[in-house]
């Protein structure tokens, strides 16, 4: 599946870049590098996450991060 990230979950993700990178930009890399995986595991098995509320919504918790990736399946997109 094709993934699409709306403009919101950029925003989180550059935040979570900044907050990071001020005290260890080497920390801040590996965990964007974290979440991209588990996106990426998203988009080869969509249904690897847990059902949510409300509607269609599933989420995916990055392993060993404190992050709860939250998407929808779309057609072919997550």
């Amino acid at each position: 599946m094709k993934v699409r990230l709306l403009r919101a979950a950029l925003r989180d993700l550059q935040e979570v870049q900044a907050y990071i990178a001020a005290e260890d930009p080497e920390a801040a890399s590996r965990v964007i590098e974290k979440i991209q995986k588990a996106v990426d595991l998203i988009a080869e098995r969509p249904q690897i996450g847990r059902p949510a509320s409300p509607g269609k919504i599933r989420e995916w918790s990055v392993p060993r991060l404190p992050y709860v990736i939250p998407y929808r399946i779309s057609g072919e997109f997550v």
